[in-house]
């Protein structure tokens, strides 16, 4: 068996587009929506002060247990998740890669509009945060079936 490498990134921004339904071709439901991330943290450590603005990052769950993801563009969220990429061919014939990142969990910190019969404007968990063992035997697990199928 080979050594495997992961990567796992965390995000803390606002949700910058309402999340878009979509259904895979396997039949799993997909939903998406794009994450500003403001810059003015990280360009303090860098000490980098012309750095203003956010970086936007697409942010993809997939599965049913995000049914009940209630999350509207403004939302100050958390997302712990898993970089992605795929090839992709532009209208035009370009070729590219995409990026984006597969959520694992996401945390609401704060609501920007928040509905009376909706979730409280504090911190609320929407997914069960898997711990440290358990995200590992799931990737464990994940990479036992890839290397079956080799």
């Amino acid at each position: 068996m080979s050594r495997r490498t992961y990567s796992i990134t965390f995000f803390v921004g606002n949700v910058a587009t309402e999340p878009e339904f979509f259904v895979t071709r396997s039949g799993l439901p997909k939903w998406v929506f794009r994450l500003a991330v403001d810059r003015d943290v990280w360009s303090l450590a860098f000490e980098d002060v012309n750095a203003k603005g956010a970086d936007f990052f697409t942010v993809e769950c997939i599965g049913d247990r995000w049914a009940d993801l209630q999350l509207h563009r403004g939302d100050l969220i958390t997302v712990l998740c898993v970089p992605r990429s795929r090839d992709v061919t532009t209208t035009d014939g370009q070729r590219r890669v995409v990026t984006y990142f597969r959520a694992i969990q996401i945390v609401v910190v704060h609501r920007k509009n928040p509905p009376e019969e909706d979730l409280p404007s504090e911190v609320t968990e929407l997914v069960p945060v898997p711990n440290v063992e358990s995200l590992h035997r799931l990737l464990n697990e994940a990479v036992e079936k890839d290397d079956a199928r080799r």
